[in-house]
């Protein structure tokens, strides 16, 4: 302010005003009403010759729906104008920013801010200025991320992006991702919330970021998600992916939240695939899913249309043509909880050229008696019934028991008993029934996210009809592991079976490195032959 002329007469105010009565004298509004504007600072005066304040120190200044906090103020009551040299603190109802230079014209209710960020929702927003008002954010040459590094090793360049407070919606247009700085790939206008909500969770997690990696299946293969924000219930995924074994994905997931307590979510997926060993002449082949799930406080119900290679168990081209799933909520009776389940299938089994139809009624339950002293008892199992179209009926029931006693605060000694029966016959090769049951005794540490196991698991009886494995080991080791070290994480899950030809049956390692803000992944699964490899942001 020493750009005023000599002489003017000056007013030393105290350190906190409300000037509804400054203003009185000199600034009216068109209806003649005063507007009230709160200060406060170390030190404030008005010139009243110009009608303009001053404040330095500590400056606080509250506006309706609207607080600014520097350490300089200057306020032209005639213009209704306030600016704010230096750093700035701005809170709206978009959130708190920070930036240079506030501008505000507080009877238009429009100011601007420069070289604006503020993070919401674990989103880092950005922009070389922006328009600030009460219902609305506007960034101008912005950038948005996940990654908090001070500088972003990827970001989302945008042309601007528009924050509707009232919606907590940011809407980016002219969207490129840029990687170290590099701009790679440009985008469609992206919609995503800043709510804590599935839809908003969803529209944060799933970013346009693409995965690209190698799969012993897939192939080299690069995958990329776009969502697209329907409203403030629905949102869309659309992808898009090619593999050099697999060829072509399309995949869709859309979900609409009406309430906290409902849900619907449709997942689609489409795929190119060339059977292994077939002839080039011989065309790709295509397989599919649909899948469609609605689930309430009452229970979950889910419509499923699939056809698949499934290998597991023991059969191509799997095909649910459609398979419908009600599962009512499970039912609290204190110490047990009890899951029933409804299902109904159209089947057909490719390998054998089998089709019919299948109904299938199961009730799961789980319960924990109180026993004396440290020991643990957890029981579950399952009773199921399924009817055939031609006539087959199976019957199938599962009993898991597990005696647990703590050693120390972390390390716990755990015994189970595993069984379970299949009695009657199916049309279906991999529906043939079986019957075992095994014994397990083991250790077993938690720490936090981290946990191993080691157990030695009894084969007590197995029989297993249908030409399929025979399981004459009279033992096997078990394992697992989920470790963290600094950033590092491994997981390892293995069955290694005793005998006359001990051979691992399971073995997957999974080696996953934090990297900034990527992710490395490895995954090796020596015995089924397959590994894959991935980076992806995060």
């Amino acid at each position: 302010m020493s750009g005023r002329n000599r002489g003017l007469r000056r007013s030393r105010l105290p350190g906190v005003l409300t000037l509804a009565a400054a203003l009185f004298l000199s600034l009216f509004l068109g209806t003649g009403v005063a507007e009230e504007l709160e200060l406060s600072a170390e030190s404030i005066e008005h010139a009243s010759d110009t009608n303009v304040l001053t404040a330095s120190g500590r400056v606080t200044l509250r506006l309706e729906g609207l607080e600014a906090q520097g350490e300089s103020l200057e306020a032209d009551l005639e213009r209704h104008l306030v600016r704010m040299p230096g750093p700035v603190s701005l809170t709206t109802s978009a959130g708190t920013l920070t930036g240079e230079n506030l501008q505000y014209a507080w009877d238009q209710q429009q100011g601007s801010l420069e070289q604006v960020e503020t993070v919401n929702q674990g989103i880092r927003l950005s922009g070389r200025e922006a328009d600030v008002s009460p219902d609305k954010l506007v960034l101008r040459g912005s950038l948005f991320t996940k990654c908090l590094l001070p500088t972003p090793e990827y970001a989302f360049q945008a042309r601007e992006v528009e924050v509707d407070p009232g919606k907590q919606v940011a809407t980016a247009r002219g969207v490129t991702l840029a990687l170290f700085g590099h701009r790679l790939l440009p985008l469609p206008n992206l919609r995503f919330s800043l709510k804590d909500t599935p839809v908003g969770r969803m529209s944060r997690e799933r970013l346009p970021i693409p995965t690209v990696g190698y799969d012993s299946d897939r192939g080299y293969f690069v995958h990329e998600e776009v969502p697209t924000h329907l409203s403030d219930q629905s949102i869309a995924l659309v992808g898009a992916g090619y593999g050099t074994k697999e060829g072509g994905r399309v995949t869709l997931t859309a979900l609409h939240a009406p309430s906290p307590s409902t849900t619907y979510r449709l997942n689609a997926r489409f795929r190119q695939r060339t059977p292994e060993g077939s002839a080039a002449t011989a065309g790709p082949d295509l397989d599919g899913m649909f899948e469609f799930s609605a689930l309430s406080a009452i229970g979950q119900l889910t419509v499923t249309a699939e056809e698949r290679d499934d290998e597991d168990h023991r059969g191509k081209d799997l095909t649910f043509l459609p398979r419908v799933e009600l599962a009512p909520s499970p039912l609290d009776l204190g110490s047990m909880t009890l899951t029933p389940t409804l299902e109904w299938a159209n089947i057909r089994e490719g390998a054998s050229a089998r089709e019919a139809s299948r109904g299938v009624v199961r009730l799961a339950w789980s319960a924990s008696p109180r026993l004396p002293g440290r020991f643990t008892l957890d029981l579950s199992g399952d009773a199921t019934q399924a009817w055939y179209g031609s006539g087959e009926v199976l019957n199938a029931g599962t009993l898991s028991v597990l005696l647990a006693h703590p050693l120390t605060a972390d390390l716990s000694l755990e015994t189970k008993y595993n069984y379970a029966q299949h009695v009657g016959a199916t049309p279906f090769l991999f529906d043939e029934p079986d019957r075992y049951r095994e014994g397990e005794i083991g250790l077993s540490w938690r720490r936090g996210a981290d946990e191993l196991s080691a157990s030695v698991v009894y084969d007590l009886a197995r029989v297993e009809r249908g030409g399929f494995n025979s399981f004459a080991n009279p033992a096997a080791l078990k394992g697992t592991a989920t470790l963290t070290a600094g950033l590092w994480r491994v997981g390892a899950d293995l069955r290694y079976e005793l005998g006359e030809a001990p051979h691992y049956s399971t073995l997957t390692l999974d080696l996953v490195r934090q990297l900034h803000c990527f992710e490395l992944s490895l995954r090796l699964e020596p015995v089924e032959q397959r590994f894959s490899v991935r980076l992806a942001l995060r």
